[in-house]
């Protein structure tokens, strides 16, 4: 039984730190002296990491609640927002000063009560730049966000603020009141927490509570209740999938007690008030050590001591650790009579022989080292959430639902940093399946990472066309691990390398980020596949088409729609989409907003010559931005330009040609059936999340 007394003997401050922190966890630890707490330091330190929070090892019973239910009436459509987007920019005359956002709001009736409160402010590249945050009456305005840059000859202004908004702040229903009906809906176990706000909707501005619902860790959902009738006016998950036809639906149940009600927000939504990541550093020397990965080939990274005789998986330098489930299920409730499964430490007494059975183990913490120096090389950030936070990852990790296994997906759980690799459903013996294990491809892997970058910068919500570009920025930063890290099997398909032998219809990749229409997805705004309903987010995977199509374009160049672009290379190409989602994006972004935040972002870091070359990606894929927004021609000096291809040289495959219109035209209304998805009919139960 775990109590909340310790006691650490011993005069060496570090001992008492230590004290503090397993206090905190409520471990009751005795060292007699120094000697004793030196030898049992790095054990201690690695459990502690990964016990926050600690039902990611084991989970109790509870009752399954859909969360599907909760969406049935919302609308996929965010066009409404088109009326409060801040779409200005303009230049200023010689000694000009730029006018204040609060006082052009507080001259216009519209935003009687409202205000801008600063989020955070920057002088960088020339330019000044402040993200600030609509309140009304005091309360958030839910996705009321504007960043602003401004520069000696410009200003330019992004995001929404929404007018004429009418509400009593004094909610009607309490908020002890409407945890209440949200455990009433969703079962006694859930644990819930938020905070009131406003909540614009296309019926206009509604008071609104902001919760986070967990049933468990690995399912935390985003829901907006009425504070005035109860009703659920927005809900969507926070757990970005790779695969959307096998999401994860369902699965782990936890019986929260007071203490893990206390561990559980952890797992709340960064983007929405909610829990911390894990910023805790581990002083231990890494080591180099290696292993053979799921391709039988041997690759290098650093482990870490475990005990005097083993090492374990875990990177100290990027504070990344790796946990194998064994394709237990470990997120779904103990069967009855059997105890709960946990995922394992990978060890090894030799720290280059980890045996046949940890090769997802050693993919995975191979993969996950490459996008974290990835992120520390090419775009300067210090894990997923730019402070050093662990991330967890667990590898072979299944759900089993209605008696039936979930193998094929990947996952990231936004607020706990938490990746998860599913062993996929190929079969070499029988020959039959969809996937090989997701641990095996390094594009899947970054793709997983780049949703952490999302949820720790621009909180992209997981809907809709919001949604889509989320999915996009994961794709693109896929990619471009692959291009630095892989150069020899590059190519501009995504998962190709764990699609099986059975797998026809996804031969070759899931998506094709130079070809979307080849899986069914747009390559032009609202054209031919633009999906419009609610499954899939309000098709996050599928719309996802059009952002990856503009990157390629920016890349490699090429003419689409009768436009010509002139390619910029992969290095410029992905620094400007990762300052654009850092930057200038904002939880509600549409796809033009995000156009025009990479034009910005290409100016700030290459100039206008650059920017004018992103502008017309964009155009090519019919979002036409206003070439006034990079200013004039006079813009103070870029940031210093980094050496690039003029193109990226595909490796593994040349996509087709693409047929040259003479004339643009307007994309039809109609829109043309997708193909059909790659997975047997008696899978269905797995749905669209």
């Amino acid at each position: 039984m775990r109590t909340r007394s310790s006691k650490i003997r011993g005069s060496e401050p570090s001992t008492n730190i230590l004290s503090k922190i397993l206090n905190c966890r409520g471990w009751k630890v005795k060292f007699s002296n120094w000697q004793t707490y030196t030898k049992h330091c790095v054990l201690i330190s690695l459990i502690f990491s990964l016990l926050a929070p600690p039902q990611l090892l084991a989970f109790t019973g509870g009752e399954e609640n859909d969360f599907l239910g909760m969406v049935e009436n919302q609308d996929s459509d965010d066009s409404f927002l088109n009326d409060s987007r801040m779409d200005t920019s303009y230049f200023l005359a010689e000694g000009e000063g730029s006018a204040d956002v609060n006082s052009m709001m507080a001259g216009d009736g519209g935003f009687l009560g409202s205000k801008l409160e600063t989020k955070w402010k920057k002088q960088e590249m020339g330019a000044t730049f402040v993200k600030s945050q609509q309140k009304f009456n005091g309360l958030e305005v839910f996705g009321g966000e504007v960043v602003v840059r401004t520069d000696n000859t410009s200003v330019n202004q992004m995001g929404f603020l929404f007018k004429d908004i009418n509400v009593d702040k004094k909610p009607k229903i309490s908020k002890r009141k409407a945890i209440s009906i949200l455990k009433d809906k969703f079962g006694e176990e859930s644990a819930v927490s938020g905070k009131l706000g406003i909540l614009p909707v296309k019926s206009g501005a509604r008071l609104a509570y902001r919760f986070t619902v967990s049933k468990n860790i690995f399912e935390p959902h985003a829901v907006y209740l009425d504070a005035t009738t109860g009703e659920i006016l927005r809900a969507f998950s926070l757990v970005d999938s790779f695969n959307p036809s096998r999401s994860m639906r369902g699965g782990a149940k936890i019986s929260l007690s007071s203490e893990s009600m206390n561990s559980i927000h952890a797992a709340e939504d960064p983007c929405g008030g909610g829990g911390k990541n894990s910023k805790d550093k581990i002083n231990v020397k890494p080591q180099k050590g290696s292993g053979i990965n799921l391709a039988d080939k041997r690759v290098p990274f650093l482990v870490a001591p475990f005990t005097a005789q083993e090492y374990v998986l875990f990177n100290v330098k990027n504070n990344t650790m790796i946990m194998d489930a064994k394709k237990e299920d470990i997120l779904g409730p103990a069967k009855k009579g059997e105890k709960k499964k946990s995922a394992e430490f990978v060890l090894s007494k030799d720290k280059d022989n980890w045996g046949d059975q940890a090769k997802a183990a050693v993919s995975a913490h191979r993969h996950i080292e490459m996008f974290n120096d990835f992120m520390r090389d090419k775009l300067k950030r210090d894990s997923l959430d730019g402070r050093g936070g662990l991330i967890r990852v667990f590898v072979n990790a299944i759900m089993v639902k209605n008696g039936r296994k979930m193998v094929d997906n990947a996952s990231f759980i936004p607020g706990v940093n938490v990746l998860l690799f599913f062993p996929g459903s190929w079969n070499s013996k029988t020959k039959t399946g969809h996937f090989k294990n997701w641990a095996g491809a390094l594009d899947v892997a970054g793709h997983e990472m780049a949703h952490g970058i999302t949820a720790n910068t621009s909180c992209l919500e997981y809907l809709n066309e919001s949604g889509a570009i989320n999915e996009s920025f994961s794709d693109m930063m896929g990619t471009a691990v692959e291009y630095y890290y892989d150069r020899e099997n590059f190519d501009w398909a995504n998962a190709e390398d764990i699609v099986s032998p059975a797998n026809k219809r996804e031969k070759g990749g899931t998506r094709f980020m130079d070809q979307p229409k080849k899986r069914g997805n747009p390559d032009t705004y609202k054209g031919e596949y633009w999906f419009s309903g609610k499954q899939d987010h309000g098709g996050v995977h599928t719309n996802s088409g059009v952002g990856n199509k503009a990157f390629y374009l920016m890349v490699e160049g090429g003419e689409h729609n009768g436009v010509a672009v002139p390619g910029l290379g992969m290095d410029k190409a992905v620094v400007i989409a990762y300052r654009a989602n850092k930057t200038y994006l904002t939880k509600r972004s549409q796809y033009i907003d995000c156009a025009k935040g990479f034009i910005l972002a290409a100016k700030d870091l290459y100039g206008d010559e650059d920017a004018r070359k992103v502008l017309l990606a964009w155009k090519a894929v019919k979002l036409e931005v206003d070439e006034k927004i990079i200013g004039s021609s006079k813009q103070s000096s870029p940031a210093p330009k980094e050496k690039s291809p003029d193109t990226v040289t595909k490796q593994k495959s040349t996509p087709a040609p693409e047929k040259k219109p003479g004339k643009p035209t307007a994309p039809k209304p109609a829109q043309k059936k997708r193909p059909a998805e790659n997975f047997d009919s008696d899978d269905g139960f797995l749905g669209d999340l």
